[in-house]
C-alpha cells in the first residue's frame, strides 16, 4: 500500500462515525459528533475525507469566508500514520482549496507535533506567528501556519 492508493474526496454523512474514531484518537479536545455533523452539513466548510483500500485513514476539515480557509481540523488515524498520508492529503488540500478559489490558507499547530508540522511544510505552509497558551491539557503554544494560494500578477 503506498500513498498513491490514497483516493480523497468529499466527506459525507456516512463517513461521521470513522471520521470520529479518528478524532477522539488523536485529539486531547476532541470535536462532538454534533460539530462533526455540522461541518459535514455547513455551507461554509469544505470537508475532505482520504481512503486506503475504501477504508477511512484521514480527514480534514476547513472553514471558508471572504476567500480565506483555515484549516480547523486535519488528523491521520494512528494506524495509518509514518506513511506519508499527511504530505499528500495535505498536498491535495491545497490543490483542491486553490481550485475552489481560495487566496490563502491558515491554520494553527501545536509546537510539539513535528509531524504535521513537516506535512505542512513539505505542501507550502510557512510559520507566520505563534499563539501562546493556545492548546490546553496540555498547554502548549500554537505555531501559526499559512500558504497564499493567490498567484501574483
Amino acid at each position: 500500500m503506498t500513498t498513491s492508493d490514497m483516493k480523497v474526496r468529499l466527506a459525507s454523512a456516512g463517513d461521521a462515525p470513522a471520521i470520529m474514531k479518528i478524532e477522539t484518537a488523536s485529539f486531547s479536545d476532541a470535536w462532538s459528533e454534533e460539530a462533526v455533523y455540522d461541518a459535514l452539513a455547513g455551507k461554509f466548510y469544505h470537508f475532505y475525507v482520504a481512503e486506503l483500500l475504501g477504508k477511512a485513514c484521514a480527514y480534514a476539515i476547513i472553514r471558508v469566508a471572504a476567500g480565506e480557509a483555515e484549516l480547523l481540523r486535519f488528523a491521520v488515524s494512528k494506524e495509518y500514520r509514518g506513511m506519508g498520508l499527511g504530505n499528500r492529503l495535505a498536498e491535495l488540500l491545497v490543490k483542491e482549496e486553490k481550485k475552489a478559489g481560495s487566496e490563502s490558507i491558515y491554520l494553527e499547530v501545536r509546537e510539539s507535533n513535528d509531524p504535521a508540522i513537516r506535512s505542512y511544510k513539505h505542501a507550502g505552509f510557512f510559520t507566520a506567528g505563534k499563539r501562546r497558551g493556545f492548546y490546553h491539557n496540555p498547554d502548549e503554544d500554537a505555531l501559526l501556519m499559512k500558504i497564499e494560494l493567490k498567484e501574483e500578477n
